[in-house]
């Protein structure tokens, strides 16, 4: 999802994003659910938003806007917060 990003981005929107495996939330998975049943980072459950905030990190691109289900703002949430990512 997050191929081509580099430092020249100003932001990044994550668009209709849903619950991590697990969860019993609309379209809910990681990944693919055949091979993912869940994935922790520092003991906090990350979805797809979180590992792709977390990719955006990397190359110094925040995290402008997230849209989903009830579940994605508060799974997002840790990984914007802690690294000030989420303007």
């Amino acid at each position: 999802m997050m191929e081509g990003l580099d430092a020249s981005f100003d932001a990044v929107l994550f668009v209709s994003y849903h619950a991590s495996a697990g969860v019993s939330g609309v379209l809910s998975h990681t990944y693919n659910r055949a091979a993912v049943s869940q994935v922790r980072i520092g003991g906090v459950v990350a979805g797809e938003s979180g590992l792709n905030a977390l990719v955006a990190q990397a190359y110094g691109v925040p995290v402008a806007l997230i849209t989903g289900d009830q579940f994605v703002g508060p799974e997002a949430e840790p990984f914007c917060r802690a690294l000030k990512l989420c303007r």
